[in-house]
C-alpha cells in the first residue's frame, strides 16, 4: 500500500501513520452512512459518477449483509433530508441528483437484475411479436399518423372528444387500446404474483419513502404517496427495463423501432397510471374504466411491496460482530483522493454535530493536500484496513494489560478495552431484554391457551403436560442463546475487562 501511495503527496510522501489515518476517516465514513448521505448532497453533476462508483462498489461493494444495511441506512438518511428540505411535494426526487442516481444503480444489482428477468420476459417478448403494429392511442398522434398515410380525413376538430366520431380513427384506437389494455394486465399481474421475488431493500426503500411522505406532507391525499411509491417502485426500477430490455439481459435482440415505441408506450401508460395522469390522453370510457380499476391493483400492489420488517435489531448484532473482526477496504488510490478531495471541500458545510462529527471532522482537517490522480497503471486496488486510531498502533509486548507499570500506550489500550466492552455489553443486553420480553408473551399465550374449556379429563392432561414441556423448551432456549452471546462474542472481552480495572 505505502509503495502505490507513496507519491500521495507532493510535499512529503505517504507514511504508515497517514496509511493509518486513512484508514480511520474511511472506517468513520463506512460505518456512519448519514455523513455520505449529507456529502451526497453537495456532490456536483461532473462528481456524481466519480461517487457513485467510490461509494456503491468499493466502500459497501461487499454485497454482505452488514454492507447492504449500512447502504439502506444511508438512503434512509439521504430520504430524510431530501424530504424535510422540500418545499413542494412534487419536487421529491424529480432532479438528476446524486443520491437518484444512486438508489438506481441499487436496483440495478444482482437480485435487482434477477427479478426483472423472471418477471417481465414473457411479456416483453410478447411485445417483440407485435413488431408490426403501433400501440399508439393518443387521438391526436394517431390522426397524424392516419394522414401522413394518406387516409382522408375531416379537418381535425377543435374539440378532442369529437375525433372519436370519426369512424376510421375511432376503429384503430378501440383496437390499440385492447391490446395495451391487456399487456398492461399482464404485467401487473406478473408484478404482483412475484412480489416476494422482488429484493428486500428495494421493498424498504419504497416504504421509507411511504413514510417520509406522509411525514413530511401530512395533509396532502394518500394517492400522493402513492404516486412517489411508484415514482420509485415504476420509474426508475421497472420502466428502464421495459423500455430497454436488452441493456438489462431480458432478450438478445434489439428491439425494432416500433418495438422500442410500443415499450415506451407500455411503461409510460404505468407510470400515468400510478400519477392519476391519463385523463387528457384517453377518451375512451372502457379504457378510463381499466384505469380506474388499475389503479386500485396498483395501489394494494404497493401497500403489499411496503409490508416488510426493519433491521435495525440484525444490524446492532452486526456491528457486534465486527467488533471481533478486522475490516479492509478494497479500493483504488484515485477514489482514495477523490472522497478525500470533496471532503476537504465541503467539510465546512456538512454541519455535523456530536463526538462522531467532531471526530470526524478533525481526521479531513488533519490529513494532509491529496495529489492529482494517478494513471491508469499506477491506479490498482489497494487493500486498506479500516480500523480506528488506538487499534493501529501495535503495542509492544510492555503494553500487555497484565503489565504492573502503568504507562500512557497501557492507560490509551485500558481506555479503549473498557469502551469497546461497555457499548457491547449494552447491546448485548438491550438484545436479550427484547427477546425476553417476547418469551414471556409467549408464556402468557399459552397460559391463556391452557386455560380454555376442554371437556375430557385424559386430553386435558396431556395438553397442559405438553405445554408445560413447551415453556420448559423456551426457557432452556433463552438461556442458550444467553450463554451463546456471551460465551462467543465477550469472554475475552470481559476477561480483559476485569484485568483492566486491576491495573487501574
Amino acid at each position: 500500500i505505502r509503495r502505490l501511495l507513496c507519491c500521495c503527496c507532493a510535499d512529503r510522501p505517504m507514511t504508515k501513520k497517514r496509511m493509518n489515518m486513512y484508514g480511520e476517516l474511511f472506517k468513520v465514513l463506512h460505518d456512519n452512512p448519514n455523513f455520505i448521505a449529507i456529502l451526497a448532497r453537495m456532490v456536483s453533476i461532473s462528481e456524481i459518477d466519480d461517487f457513485l462508483q467510490t461509494i456503491m462498489f468499493s466502500l459497501y461493494g461487499s454485497f454482505e449483509p452488514r454492507e447492504e444495511h449500512l447502504l439502506l441506512k444511508m438512503f434512509q438518511h439521504a430520504l430524510t433530508l431530501e424530504y424535510t428540505n422540500a418545499k413542494e411535494v412534487g419536487t421529491v426526487l424529480r432532479s438528476n441528483s446524486a443520491i437518484s442516481r444512486m438508489m438506481t444503480t441499487y436496483t440495478r444489482r444482482g437480485l435487482g437484475q434477477k427479478y426483472l428477468k423472471d418477471t417481465l420476459r414473457t411479456q416483453i417478448e410478447l411485445l417483440f411479436d407485435l413488431d408490426d403494429t403501433l400501440l399508439e392511442v393518443n387521438v391526436e398522434k394517431v390522426y397524424r399518423e392516419l394522414d401522413a398515410s394518406g387516409v382522408k380525413l375531416p379537418p381535425f376538430p377543435s374539440n378532442r372528444e369529437d375525433c372519436l366520431y370519426m369512424e376510421e380513427l375511432r376503429a384503430i384506437v378501440e383496437e390499440r387500446g385492447e391490446m395495451l389494455m391487456e399487456i398492461t394486465d399482464r404485467i401487473l399481474e406478473a408484478i404482483t404474483i412475484n412480489i416476494p421475488n422482488i429484493p428486500f431493500g428495494v421493498r424498504w426503500l419504497c416504504k421509507v419513502i411511504g413514510k417520509q411522505c406522509k411525514l413530511r406532507f401530512p395533509d396532502e391525499p394518500q394517492d400522493t404517496v402513492y404516486s412517489h411509491i411508484g415514482g420509485f417502485f415504476l420509474l426508475r426500477y421497472i420502466n428502464p427495463a421495459l423500455v430497454s430490455p436488452e441493456a438489462f439481459g431480458i432478450v438478445r435482440q434489439k428491439p425494432s423501432t416500433i418495438v422500442r415505441k410500443n415499450l415506451t408506450q407500455v411503461a409510460r401508460f404505468l407510470q400515468q397510471i400510478a400519477n392519476n395522469t391519463t385523463a387528457r390522453s384517453l377518451l375512451l370510457p372502457q379504457m378510463q374504466q381499466f384505469v380506474d380499476m388499475c389503479r386500485e391493483r396498483l395501489f394494494n400492489l404497493f401497500d403489499d411491496i411496503c409490508n416488510v420488517p426493519d433491521f435495525n435489531e440484525d444490524l446492532k448484532l452486526e456491528m457486534i460482530d465486527a467488533l471481533t473482526t478486522s475490516c479492509t477496504l478494497s479500493i483504488t488510490p484515485n477514489e482514495l483522493f477523490f472522497v478525500h478531495t470533496l471532503l476537504t471541500k465541503h467539510i465546512g458545510n456538512m454541519e455535523l454535530q456530536g463526538g462522531k462529527g467532531a471526530h470526524f471532522i478533525s481526521l479531513v482537517e488533519s490529513l494532509p493536500k491529496p495529489s492529482e490522480k494517478f494513471g491508469r497503471d499506477t491506479n490498482g486496488s489497494v487493500c486498506l484496513p479500516l480500523q480506528n486510531s488506538s487499534e493501529t498502533t501495535k503495542l509492544s509486548p510492555r503494553c500487555s494489560l497484565r503489565e504492573k507499570k502503568a504507562t500512557r500506550p497501557l492507560l490509551s489500550r485500558v481506555r479503549l478495552e473498557r469502551t469497546r466492552v461497555e457499548v457491547a455489553l449494552k447491546t448485548v443486553e438491550e438484545n436479550l431484554k427484547h427477546l425476553h420480553d417476547k418469551i414471556e408473551s409467549y408464556k402468557l399465550y399459552l397460559d391463556n391457551v391452557r386455560g380454555q374449556v376442554v371437556k375430557s379429563h385424559n386430553f386435558q392432561f396431556g395438553f397442559d403436560r405438553g405445554h408445560v414441556c413447551c415453556i420448559n423448551w423456551v426457557s432452556a432456549f433463552a438461556f442458550a442463546v444467553q450463554m451463546f452471546f456471551f460465551s462467543f462474542f465477550f469472554r475475552k472481552e470481559c476477561q480483559r475487562w476485569i484485568t483492566t480495572d486491576r491495573v487501574c
